[in-house]
């Protein structure tokens, strides 16, 4: 621990203060959801976040004795060390809410000001740049905001200080930037389990109904991050076997009777998470891990070595394992790598979010990749707001286009990096190498990046301003129109392609993002290229050389570039089917764009028949089959410019029409080991088939589902019955059918 031999000694010989047993009848607090709406307001009211200059806090040691019946129901004691960084600090504001100072003394003339938000302490003499001085603050007050005692789980006492509530359960100056280690010492309830920031040190029982535990970490942490929490929880523990060496702790806290729901949505994808980051980033930062459930009614927060979900995620499944992941991977970003100011808050949750993304492929390969920055593309497509210092701090483009600039990061450096095909993970664990326990920019990594970052067809150097420039600092993305054609054949190909940004510019949206664009060629021969070009201006035209003619070319796909995109090569098919009619079957379709004729084959097993061709851009076709039998159509359309769009209506089965409802005589009839049942249907219907003997007792069910109209066979094996007579009994929904059988032997 960072803490001096007699800091410690101090800490733990200080006097609890005796409470009475904590009966929690009615919240104090704000419900959840109004208190997010407060923070979100209040900041978007306090924009960004001041550096400050004068002071620099290096520990907090934090004291409460804790009662929900009481009042107040806060009772609390601070010492902040800190640390001058001017020369003739006379006096330093804290950050204080909706509490009552009762006295400060240490390094102080033991005058302060308390006004709103702001405590100001006057200190005994004027310090020097380095120069270290200490405070010890006695405050008091039912907090309104960051510390909530509520009715769940037989009465809890939790906290939540993001993004600017810590102010209101204890003093600090309240910025993300202003990281130190933590004691945090709590008196409760004796039947409660408390747990906080990193290891406990203590837990003591006072004799008189209360308990008094005592927690510190190992590495500094950020105002918003600390946390408390006390209620009648079941624990449970497992351990994590760190690269470092290290068996990292990690302990769960839940609502009474929950553990095996909970170990149904945790197990296995905290440890798997864990394992997995640590090969992609570095160790795990901590000398603990856990989660702890509370009355949230949001995803989660990231507190660091105890995060806090809600208790609505656990349920007996692991339908919300990436809110999980999600929280683990804030332990790497977020806990131990902080955005310096909530304007770089994307650092923090696009991070996070985007590690959702890796797990997923970790798990499930490139599909859960690519399904999961699906989640991502919807909930951010349609946000025109910049990243950076985004109103409302917490909303979707920081998380999730935030997600997609990495994925596209990824790319662009394992491309065009330098040094191999993880040059992306390369250059984030050493990003988060050089800033562990620190604060960081968009700037810092956007640095980190350069350093792997091997230059483009556009830029030879080592520059990425403008990536980060359009990406981070300005909003929306691009919106490209393509398409292509050919010229020459065979060897001697030519794929032309035409491709246009067509987005609204304006003071935040680019006219022209800058981004290398992947196509798939589908080639004739079979088989398929990928070729990737570089688009630096709003419409350009590329000549790729092929030796082979060309089928398809597709857009992205790799799936790595967040974008709107339309190919106006050909035509849009709108709708296309085909349906069963008495003289045969119709293929119908509708289109839209440049088509100027449509042609029509049948496919015949691996060859096909073209039925028709130049047809109109929408209509149909009666295709006079001649035989029963299973039925599939290619549909051509083709644009005035010579190219061609393919379209499949998929199977469809044809049977002669007219069929009534019948079940034939069963052959033979009388039967030795099997028999054919045969049945004609009229139109699709469920059909149950079942055999009876005389007694009425069901022998064999030979069928239950749906069938086409038509007639259908059934062989039923009787070798295994006794002679005598059965009944078969044929039911739809609306008609019961009955023959005789007679096995003779």
């Amino acid at each position: 621990m960072r803490y001096l031999t007699g800091l410690l000694v101090l800490l733990l010989s200080l006097t609890a203060v005796a409470r009475p047993p904590v009966e929690i009848t009615d919240p104090v607090v704000l419900h959840d959801i109004e208190m997010i709406g407060r923070m979100i307001i209040e900041a978007q009211e306090a924009g960004l976040q001041p550096l400050a200059t004068d002071f620099k806090t290096t520990n907090y040691v934090l004291q409460f004795n804790l009662d929900a019946d009481a009042n107040p129901q806060l009772d609390g004691f601070a010492i902040i060390y800190a640390e001058s960084k001017v020369n003739g600090l006379a006096a330093i504001t804290l950050n204080l809410a909706d509490l009552t100072v009762t006295s400060v003394s240490g390094d102080t003339t033991g005058a302060f000001t308390h006004s709103g938000e702001d405590l100001t302490i006057t200190l005994d003499r004027g310090y020097n740049n380095g120069e270290a001085f200490e405070l010890y603050i006695d405050y008091e007050g039912n907090p309104t905001a960051g510390m909530f005692f509520e009715n769940d789980n037989g009465g809890i006492i939790n906290t939540c200080g993001c993004p600017y509530d810590s102010k209101h359960w204890f003093p600090c100056h309240d910025m993300n930037y202003e990281k130190a280690p933590l004691f945090l010492r709590a008196t409760v309830d004796d039947d409660y389990v408390f747990t906080s920031n990193g290891h406990l040190v203590s837990e003591i029982n006072n004799g008189d109904g209360t308990k008094t535990w005592s927690f510190a970490t190992d590495d500094p942490i950020a105002p918003y991050l600390i946390m408390l929490a006390a209620s009648e929880f079941d624990t449970y523990e497992e351990t994590f076997a760190s690269d470092s060496g290290s068996d990292i702790p990690v302990q769960y806290y839940v609502y009474q009777g929950d553990v095996p729901d909970a170990q149904a949505l945790f197990d296995p994808h905290v440890l798997d998470s864990m394992e997995l980051f640590e090969d992609k980033y570095g160790d795990y930062p901590f000398e603990r891990a856990g989660y702890h459930v509370g009355n949230l009614t949001y995803g989660g927060m990231e507190h660091q070595t105890c995060i806090t979900i809600p208790n609505t995620l656990i349920n007996g499944n692991d339908y919300y394992y990436s809110t999980v992941v999600h929280e683990m991977a804030h332990m790497w970003w977020g806990d131990a790598v902080t955005c310096e100011t909530w304007a770089e808050v994307w650092l923090n949750e696009g991070f996070a979010s985007y590690n959702e993304v890796i797990y997923d492929e970790a798990v499930s390969g490139d599909s859960g990749r690519r399904s999961r920055l699906s989640i991502h593309r919807a909930r951010s497509i349609n946000v025109a707001t910049p990243m950076y210092d985004a109103p409302g701090i917490f909303v979707a483009v920081v998380y999730y286009k935030g997600s997609w600039v990495l994925n596209m990061l990824r790319h662009l450096m394992d491309v065009y990096g330098g040094t191999g095909n993880d040059d992306f993970f390369d250059c984030l664990k050493d990003y988060f190498t050089d800033n562990d326990n620190g604060t960081v920019t968009t700037e810092v990594l956007r640095d980190n990046c350069e350093d792997f970052w091997a230059g483009s067809p556009a830029h030879t150097d080592s520059d990425l301003d403008w990536f980060f420039d359009q990406w981070v600092y300005k909003g929306w993305h691009p919106e490209y129109q393509w398409y292509w054609w050919t010229t020459g054949s065979g060897a001697n190909t030519v794929l032309h392609l035409q491709i246009d940004q067509v987005q609204t510019p304006s003071g935040t949206i680019p006219a022209v993002f800058e981004m290398p664009i992947d196509f798939e060629v589908d080639l004739s021969g079979g088989g398929s290229d990928i070729h990737t070009v570089w688009m630096d201006q709003r419409s350009q035209q590329f000549d790729i050389d092929l030796d082979d003619g060309v089928t398809g070319v597709t857009f992205d796909p790799g799936f790595w570039l967040f974008c709107e995109h339309e190919d106006h090569t050909a035509v849009d098919y709108a709708n296309a089917e085909v349906a069963s009619r008495e003289e045969g079957l119709l293929v119908s379709w509708e289109t839209e764009g440049d088509c100027v004729g449509v042609d029509v084959y049948r496919k015949l097993g691996i060859g096909e028949e073209l039925l028709a061709v130049s047809l109109p851009s929408t209509g149909g076709y009666l295709d006079a089959v001649a035989s029963e039998g299973t039925y599939d159509y290619r549909l051509v359309a083709h644009s005035s410019d010579g190219t061609r769009m393919e379209f499949f209506t998929g199977e469809i089965d044809w049977l002669r029409p007219g069929e009534p409802l019948a079940l034939a005589e069963p052959y033979p009839n009388p039967v030795v080991d099997s028999v054919t049942v045969s049945f004609s249907l009229p139109e699709e219907s469920v059909v149950e088939l079942t055999a009876y003997d005389l007694a009425g007792r069901r022998i064999a069910t030979l069928t239950s589902e749906s069938y086409a109209a038509g007639r259908h066979s059934i062989e039923w094996t009787t070798s295994d019955l006794p002679t005598g007579v059965y009944l078969l009994r044929l039911n739809t929904s609306d008609t019961t059918l009955t023959k005789r059988v007679v096995i003779s032997r």
